[in-house]
């Protein structure tokens, strides 16, 4: 089998198929990962065959307009002031996700030609890949890295018809009548039980999330041994970063639980330290560490509701609180918080007071460590990336 795995050039749009990728690998099946150049170097880190597919695009600058247009409408409501109109029917981010898929689909359906795929793989924002599917006349996977928010999308009214009134000129350039179905042929479904949204109607499979978060640096053996106090972990990952490092409340959580007893531990990017500014001394930094390699040691995780982060520290049995930024950070933090397993504390409400009383709660309150433990054991109760090579063959055959 040949399955041609593509992603537009976020790294943690990409890291969930990674195991996936290994399983087939390991399995004798043929994969290559195409994707904008700047990926590269992400997929080079996990040992996959890598062909650019289209162009980069400043993303980050596309992403910024989004949060921005967010702040604003938040603001004017606040005020009661006339909402921010959209910039288009739809979901904000229709027009970024279409630019994607127009700079890679051309460069993307030629690679596919010659690759010659059973099956095409892809993360729910990768148009490209459900398009270059339906063109190439192979199953379309799709593969969300967090709770699955575009399928959510769907249940909104217009915007399935936005979608798909932007994907059109791609459609017919490709050949494909009607355009294709972002949802794909199935999804390979990693979200707890407790986290799903309902009345989805797409087709699905459980995955058990495998957590991968990019090379690293070890764990400090300090860690590794017995905790005589409670320990937290504050990360922010790595996108807020990018989009405005200002937004990153890394340093502001800790200031705020400074005094509470916790014993704190600080996860954040290589060289990402001397943002902090001066901590207190019951602080841990560790840079470059990757979160599943954190979070076995700690008892609590305050972050920004990330893909990665939320559903590590769930595969650990951990209550979370999360102060989301982007739509889908919001999406996850609010399914978190419908699980049980986790406090959402909008970042307007965030005070020094209110983050600490937050996080005292979902440490102390035992329902949230409880519902934490429910998710871990639906995750690990799922068919590993080494069962579902075989849905997917299963899927390639017509069975």
């Amino acid at each position: 089998m040949r399955v041609l795995v593509t992603s537009w050039a976020w790294p943690t749009h990409y890291y969930p198929m990674a195991p996936l990728a290994w399983a087939l690998r390991a399995a004798g099946h043929e994969v290559l990962v195409a994707a904008p150049p700047s990926l590269g170097p992400a997929v080079a880190g996990t040992g996959m065959p890598f062909v650019p597919a289209g162009r980069d695009l400043e993303v980050v600058g596309m992403i910024r307009s989004i949060v921005n247009g967010q702040a604003e409408r938040t603001a004017s409501a606040a005020s009661g002031a006339p909402a921010v109109p959209p910039v288009t029917k739809g979901p904000r981010s229709t027009p970024m996700f279409t630019a994607i898929a127009e700079s890679m689909t051309e460069e993307l359906v030629a690679v596919g030609r010659q690759f010659g795929p059973d099956l095409v793989m892809f993360e729910p924002s990768a148009w490209a890949g459900p398009l270059v599917a339906a063109a190439l006349d192979v199953p379309a996977v799709r593969v969300p890295w967090g709770a699955d928010i575009m399928a959510s999308v769907h249940q909104t009214e217009g915007a399935l018809e936005a979608e798909r009134e932007a994907l059109a000129p791609l459609a017919a350039l490709l050949g494909v009548p009607g355009g294709a179905d972002t949802l794909g042929t199935l999804t390979l479904d990693a979200c707890p039980a407790p986290m799903q949204i309902d009345g989805t109607t797409h087709a699905t499979s459980p995955l058990c999330y495998v957590p991968y978060n990019g090379p690293g640096n070890p764990l400090p053996g300090h860690l590794a041994g017995p905790r005589t106090r409670p320990r937290i972990c504050v990360t922010w990952g790595t996108t807020v970063g990018r989009i405005d490092p200002a937004k990153v409340l890394t340093a502001e959580v800790l200031h705020a639980l400074a005094g509470t007893g916790l014993d704190l531990v600080a996860a954040v990017p290589q060289g990402g330290r001397a943002a902090l500014g001066p901590i207190a001394h019951e602080v841990t930094v560790v840079e470059q560490v990757p979160l599943h390699q954190v979070f076995p040691h700690v008892d609590a995780v305050v972050g920004h509701g990330g893909a990665g982060t939320v559903f590590a520290g769930l595969l650990n049995g951990l209550p979370q609180v999360a102060l989301p930024l982007l739509p889908d950070h919001r999406f996850n933090s609010g399914r978190l918080a419908a699980s049980g397993a986790g406090l959402l504390l909008p970042r307007e409400e965030a005070s020094p007071e209110q983050i600490r009383e937050t996080v005292l709660a979902a440490l102390e309150e035992p329902g949230h460590r409880k519902a934490a433990e429910e998710c871990r054991a639906d995750l690990l109760a799922r068919p590993v990336p080494a069962e579902v090579v075989g849905v997917l063959a299963e899927l390639v055959d017509g069975g």
